[in-house]
């Protein structure tokens, strides 16, 4: 699927443009590919370029300056989850093919000793009424504490604008990655209807790609936060020795992890994972709270595109039986034609053949 700008705020809010031809002009002017009707806009504000296999974002020497994730910008080389502003508009730029979604994703069975953990149990109000509980509560922010919120209230009001799974999960993924000092982390959706936890799908992400951009997840881990229905937190994390194996030594790597149920209503749709491969570096327990408020409105958000998947093959499926309530035999495309004529020249119940 190609790059594209999701318009989040402003007078073309819910608009999504595809950036198939670039460059793409942004501005006020009809001239511009995406005319943005609004005066905070310059006539040519900025426009996006590809560079290589990358797209980028310039400046066109615009009047109130041209913003990516709050800081004004010349030049920029465009990442899924960016946030463009111009004027009042803002843009959510997104892309299925950048390379964060190509990591190579492997389970590990390698039993790990996850020492110094906590467990934060599933609270009973929604992310957003702990979103509201977080800014009552605490009425003067830090600059992490305020940083951490406004990630939340983002991905709150983008979350529910994707139509794929998968576009879905990599925002989540690169939103946490801004907020919270993971280098690894990945999605995974288990089979409902296996007897047993089975991963169904998997998306992974990694901060910098490795030689062979792959990623080891602990089986084990995950099926205890399936189980439990609580969010995990280990900053020592220790693979047994007596279980040691050549595969395991890509586990004995992690240094510290996080893991949260994707839980909605009833329902466990799987986990998010995150980890720190790099020596003294650690998650707290507020990267643990955030982390499971995210896993909460991911769950939702994911539960309702797959309510929405459902209706929508439902709804073609009627389609499909309106329009082929004949006697005719054959669906093709040229049977369809030829079906689409003959009720136009002889409209009647009679059977043609």
């Amino acid at each position: 699927m190609s790059a594209k700008l999701l318009v989040i705020a402003g007078p073309l809010e819910g608009v999504t443009f595809n950036l198939l031809k670039l460059p793409v002009s942004l501005g006020r002017e009809l001239d511009n590919q995406i005319c943005i009707a609004d005066i905070s806009v310059s006539r040519h504000h900025c426009a996006v370029h590809r560079e290589g296999p990358s797209l980028s974002l310039h400046d066109l020497g615009s009047r109130n300056a041209t913003y990516v994730n709050g800081l004004p910008i010349k030049e920029h080389k465009l990442k899924t989850g960016d946030r463009v502003r111009l004027g009042d508009s803002v843009l959510l730029y997104l892309d299925e093919a950048d390379g964060d979604s190509a990591t190579n994703v492997q389970f590990n069975d390698t039993q790990l000793d996850t020492k110094n953990t906590v467990l934060l149990r599933r609270a009973s109000t929604e992310a957003e009424d702990a979103i509201a509980e977080i800014a009552k509560s605490k009425p003067y922010l830090s600059s992490r504490e305020a940083e951490e919120l406004n990630a939340l209230l983002k991905l709150s009001a983008t979350l529910y604008a994707h139509r794929q799974s998968e576009a879905l999960q990599q925002h989540v993924l690169a939103s946490l990655g801004a907020v919270i000092p993971a280098e690894r982390g990945a999605i995974v959706l288990i089979d409902e209807s296996a007897d047993e936890s089975v991963e169904a799908a998997v998306q992974g992400w990694l901060r910098k790609a490795d030689a062979n951009g792959s990623l080891q997840l602990s089986r084990t881990v995950i099926r205890q936060v399936l189980k439990e229905k609580a969010a995990l937190l280990s900053n020592d994390v220790a693979v047994d020795q007596k279980l040691k194996t050549a595969d395991s030594a890509l586990l004995a790597q992690i240094r510290a992890l996080l893991c949260a149920p994707l839980a909605a209503g009833d329902k466990t749709l799987g986990v998010i994972y995150l980890d720190i491969v790099t020596p003294g570096r650690k998650f707290d327990q507020d990267h643990l709270e955030l982390l499971r408020a995210v896993a909460s409105m991911t769950a939702s958000a994911l539960e309702n595109l797959r309510r929405f998947t459902q209706l929508e093959s439902e709804n073609q499926r009627l389609k499909a039986e309106i329009s082929g309530s004949h006697d005719m035999v054959g669906q093709a495309p040229k049977m369809r034609e030829t079906y689409a004529f003959i009720s136009k020249a002889a409209p009647t119940d009679a059977t043609v053949l």
